[in-house]
């Protein structure tokens, strides 16, 4: 169920759409796929190691200890 909602909230974004373009251009399929997934995965980890390192900074800039 959740996976359907985010696919039809995320229908037509602009990475769907790039992904679309550039299968139809190169003709091959799988490497726009596989380029995609890196793509993501790669995004994912930088918004994850971001994210720790800002509630590092915050947890001891702000004694935000007894909240976390």
């Amino acid at each position: 169920m959740t996976f359907g909602l985010i696919a039809i909230a995320e229908l037509g974004d602009k990475t769907q759409l790039s992904a679309i373009t550039l299968a139809a251009k190169y003709e091959s399929p799988y490497f726009v796929f596989i380029g995609a997934i890196l793509a993501l995965g790669l995004i994912s980890l930088i918004g994850v190691l971001i994210g720790t390192k800002l509630c590092e900074i915050c947890k001891s800039h702000y004694r935000l200890n007894q909240f976390v």
